[in-house]
């Protein structure tokens, strides 16, 4: 063991090997520096005691939650530092105790993924591909909207008052936007051009409609094509990534960025997922999962 540890260093726990994979994040003193551990949170540890810790080989050193690490601590005055941390593996043992079958449990079905299932069958149902293209040739955009307001009224992932309100006086007398918002829907639900293409553009006119919210843009995805579209509630992604200390590069702002990188968590979660023999269908499960972990904070 070298008689210094560099910040970005992976390494392991002699004796704790329970903790997985460490990164040492910062130095507090020329004496004194912190690790995550991704089962652990952070550690301090002072030079003397760096002989507790084995450098990890590049291959050892693999793990896409540390590569996109994000550390967040809370200072309060008066107060010792509070770590917000929760391990992942802890969330996944806790959501197995709760649902035995994991996502099969027919508690968690009922409580989690049938009402989604519903929404999203309605959604294909009112305006599947081709029956979306027929009304479009036919200039049916008025009864296209009809539809995609009646698919957001059977489903809850957006705000009653604020979201669902805001949608609907957005276009309530504009007709001219609401036919560009079916064409730019069906563009952005069919089309073959790149995802971040279709996000600019539906973004983009969200926000001229200054209905620019992260759930109102992220909802149409997720209800037609739970497979490969994710759903952001901010909230909700901001408290899962912060407790597997995940940097989204969260921007309340409709940006790629932050898109993309949501995108990837949720990858990454169904990644762990599978490796611990559950297995969800979709971005849905990935989605309620989510919903279910709670953060913990740890004095630290």
């Amino acid at each position: 063991m070298k008689n210094k540890l560099n910040i970005g260093d992976r390494v392991q726990h002699l004796k704790r090997k329970e903790w997985g994979i460490g990164e040492v994040f910062r130095y507090t003193t020329s004496e004194k520096f912190e690790v995550f551990f991704l089962n652990a949170g952070v550690k301090k540890f002072s030079i003397d005691s760096i002989n507790h810790l084995s450098i990890l080989t590049a291959d050892e050193a693999k793990s896409s939650r540390l590569d996109n690490l994000r550390v967040s601590i809370v200072s309060k005055k008066g107060e010792k530092d509070t770590f917000i941390f929760k391990s992942l593996s802890d969330s996944i043992q806790e959501f197995k105790d709760k649902y035995e079958e994991g996502f099969n449990d027919l508690v968690y079905l009922e409580r989690e993924r049938n009402y989604k299932i519903e929404a999203h069958d309605l959604a294909t149902e009112l305006l599947s591909e081709s029956t979306y293209k027929e009304l479009l040739d036919s200039d049916e955009h008025e009864e296209i909207f009809t539809r995609i307001k009646k698919i957001l009224s059977k489903q809850n992932f957006l705000h009653k008052i604020g979201e669902k309100m805001k949608f609907n006086d957005a276009f309530k007398d504009n007709k001219e936007n609401r036919i560009k918002f079916v064409k730019i829907l069906y563009e952005y639900l069919f089309s073959n051009q790149s995802e971040e293409q279709k996000f600019d553009i539906l973004s983009d006119f969200l926000g001229k409609c200054k209905i620019d919210k992260w759930p109102t843009f992220s909802v149409f995805g997720f209800l037609f094509f739970p497979e490969r579209y994710i759903l952001i509630k901010p909230k909700q992604v901001q408290d899962a990534a912060a407790l597997s200390n995940f940097d989204i590069k969260y921007n309340n702002k409709l940006n790629w960025k932050t898109y993309e990188r949501t995108k990837l968590f949720y990858n990454i979660l169904k990644s762990e997922l599978e490796e611990e023999q559950l297995y969800p269908k979709d971005m849905i499960d990935i989605q309620s999962f989510m919903w279910e972990i709670k953060l913990l904070e740890k004095k630290i």
